[in-house]
């Protein structure tokens, strides 16, 4: 393998390394805010954040998708 392959290529595992931890921080802080959110807001207004909470993972979990494919 040349030197730039080999460069794009630790290029390409360092960001799609840095992308795994941000979703796994992503997913650990919402479950932890909805969690937290669950103990202390009224059921109506709880649903809502939740339905808000899941509309940002999925449109984090899409955005990493589309930048992976490029």
């Amino acid at each position: 393998m040349s030197a730039i392959a080999t460069t794009r290529r630790t290029r390409y595992d360092t960001i799609t390394t840095t992308l795994l931890i941000l979703i796994i921080t992503t997913a650990t802080t919402t479950t932890a805010t909805t969690t937290t959110l669950a103990l202390t807001l009224p059921p109506t207004r709880m649903a809502t954040r939740q339905s808000i909470a899941a509309s940002e993972a999925n449109n984090f979990k899409e955005q990493t998708a589309n930048y992976l494919s490029i």
